[in-house]
């Protein structure tokens, strides 16, 4: 049976990462990249009505402000929250 639930598959980087030649995640420095932040409404279900970027557009650093309208421009679609905040009695 090819692949079936158990079978011991042919590993193919263990001589390089025995030997020392191997990279792992850890062993990359990040460097100086670019980090990414979220604005999101302060309130449930919130309609913006405007949103004025021009001053986050002109700070020092900046490479680039979007909406969701950008990014639905784009095709890139929604950027999905992973946080879930504690329940307010667990805080």
């Amino acid at each position: 049976m090819k692949f079936g639930i158990g079978q011991s598959t042919a590993r193919v980087e263990d001589r390089r990462l025995l030997i020392g030649a191997g990279r792992y995640s850890d062993d990359i420095a990040p460097g100086q990249g670019l980090h990414v932040a979220f604005l999101r409404a302060p309130y449930a279900h919130a309609h913006l009505l405007k949103i004025d970027l021009e001053a986050a557009r002109q700070m020092d650093g900046v490479h680039l402000v979007a909406t969701q309208a950008d990014l639905d421009a784009d095709h890139i679609g929604d950027v999905l929250c992973q946080y879930r905040p504690p329940p307010y009695w667990r805080r």
